[in-house]
């Protein structure tokens, strides 16, 4: 029969502090947000570059957090929308039913923006301070996945 006891008596008590200060964590939000940076679709994150002249323009697909994790699409989960900003960062993910624009702050401050269904356009005015307007247009929503034209400038 198995024995409970220890075989070995530790050197010294276990310890009662924590290993790591504990962090504060965003406030919830309707879908998973992306928590490291960007560095292509191997993080499941795309980035989108408008700089700031106006004229650039990103098309593709995005798919749910879910369905990139368990593998059922290779396509990523989210869009970074690259600011000049440094104190805060915006993205683009997809939750089923609709694409959900969201700005995360530095000190980790979710806000939702807005969402955009099949059709619809949601427009981002003086982007990146530019003077110039940020379009998102979702064309598609399917089981899993939208597609979204971004448009910045003329």
């Amino acid at each position: 029969e198995p024995t409970t006891e220890p075989t070995t008596k530790p050197t010294r008590p276990p310890s009662t502090k924590p290993t790591a200060k504990p962090t504060s964590s965003p406030s919830p939000s309707p879908t998973r947000l992306p928590t490291m940076k960007p560095t292509g679709t191997a993080t499941g994150i795309v980035a989108f570059d408008s700089g700031t002249q106006g004229g650039q323009t990103w098309s593709g697909t995005i798919t749910t957090v879910d369905s990139y994790y368990d593998k059922s699409s290779d396509a990523p989960y989210a869009v970074e929308l690259v600011t000049n900003n440094r104190r805060s960062t915006w993205y683009l993910s997809f939750n089923d039913s609709s694409v959900t624009i969201t700005k995360v702050k530095r000190g980790g401050e979710v806000t939702n923006m807005g969402q955009i269904g099949k059709g619809k356009t949601a427009t981002i005015s003086n982007w990146n301070q530019s003077g110039l307007a940020l379009v998102v247009k979702v064309t598609e929503i399917a089981l899993g996945h939208a597609s979204i034209d971004i448009t910045f400038g003329p």
